[in-house]
């Protein structure tokens, strides 16, 4: 049977029982090994979970988690190619993200996902760069190569951190994956590095994506121009005029802020409470600035026939809550009328900025009010809560 004939017989099986899933993961591996020659040197090579998967199986009798792709590193770009005239037939869905620049790919298949990326070092060289010591394993399909205490920590399920370059989403997501798999982090000492490892790579980085959404009026516009007008910065703006429109596709702005590997986004556009939920999508993976309101402090926020209100008191309580256990920073910012409201003595935009400017160089700082100053003439009728 011709070689993409049987790739073909073996990614038609359906993975439905933990059983199944489990006999037809190694299977993958095996499948695998016999389309790609791998090679811990020269590469291609795989690391990532699935062979954190594999070595977790030789010392816990039971683990109960799956994987959820399979790594391939690639030492150049015409070993990616190589890579992609064997899965691309087999695929149900290819995905070209370029993800750090890497090239990176993913192929669907039959419902799982493979992953090939550039990068030009050996296996062992790699395994230093590895941010969770558990995920510190590379394979040429047959052998397993451990990093630096490996085993040691896979033996105890403990969590350890190794410098490495920060990318702020995809390191805490990998972190907590690895807590929900069933690993320690002993005293909190990885996560305490990292929260400072972020704090200082915001503090001192020289480039920075940003996204904003309601960038083409008001408070987003003048958001998008001021960090647009510094060299290093580069925006992101996400309105209904370039197809982000927030009441029609959340997922839309989620993925690209995510795939863009955003330091900040700006959680600006009113539409009801969606709000609050792009900051429970996202603030695991970026520092979340939300623009809320001093309405959420009034006693109309209880009241069903006051949308506004009662939206900005959602809003106000998720960014509360989620930062409680949110190792990035978050903002909030409440504010009372702005430019857009010339006749109720509004506070600026550059007073806004300034504020924003602040809180990057304060990232602790989690909620900054600005108040309209005479609120006997501005907020007539209006009972406050606090």
């Amino acid at each position: 049977m011709p070689l993409l004939e049987i790739a073909m017989a073996f990614f038609t099986v359906k993975m439905k029982a933990n059983i199944a899933i489990n006999t037809n993961m190694l299977e993958h591996l095996d499948n695998i090994k016999t389309l790609i020659k791998f090679d811990l040197i020269n590469g291609p090579y795989l690391t990532g979970s699935f062979l954190t998967w594999i070595a977790e199986k030789q010392y816990h009798n039971t683990v109960t988690w799956l994987p959820d792709d399979l790594d391939i590193v690639c030492r150049s770009l015409t070993q990616l190619n190589y890579i992609k005239t064997i899965l691309d037939p087999l695929a149900s869905n290819v995905i070209y993200s370029n993800w750090l620049g890497s090239h990176s790919t993913y192929w669907i298949i039959n419902g799982f996902k493979i992953q090939a990326f550039v990068h030009d070092v050996t296996a062992a060289d790699r395994l230093k760069f590895a941010d969770i010591t558990a995920t510190s394993i590379a394979s040429d399909g047959y052998n397993l190569l451990y990093g630096q205490l490996a085993v040691l920590h896979i033996q105890q399920k403990k969590l350890a951190y190794i410098n490495h370059p920060v990318v702020l989403g995809n390191i805490l997501n990998r972190y907590f994956k690895y807590i929900d798999r069933g690993y320690t982090d002993h005293s909190k000492t990885s996560i305490i590095m990292l929260v400072n490892l972020i704090e200082n790579h915001l503090l001192t980085s020289d480039n920075k994506t940003i996204a904003v959404t309601g960038h083409t009026s008001g408070l987003g516009l003048a958001i998008f121009n001021y960090f647009n007008f510094k060299s290093n910065y580069n925006v992101i703006g996400m309105s209904r005029s370039n197809g982000f429109d927030l009441t029609k596709n959340i997922d839309h702005i989620v993925d690209t802020v995510i795939d863009n590997n955003c330091d900040y986004f700006f959680n600006n556009a009113y539409v009801d409470d969606i709000q609050a939920t792009l900051i429970e999508k996202l603030a695991p993976y970026t520092c979340v600035i939300t623009s809320g309101s001093m309405a959420a402090d009034t006693s109309l926020a209880a009241q069903e026939a006051n949308t506004y209100y009662k939206n900005k008191s959602i809003i106000d309580k998720a960014h509360r809550r989620i930062k409680k256990n949110n190792p990035l920073p978050m903002l909030l910012l409440k504010m009372g009328y702005l430019e857009n409201y010339p006749d109720k003595e509004p506070i600026s935009y550059s007073t806004v900025l300034n504020a924003i400017d602040f809180w990057i160089n304060n990232p602790r700082v989690s909620i900054i009010e600005m108040d309209n100053l005479n609120y006997a003439k501005n907020f007539p009728n209006v009972q406050w809560n606090v």
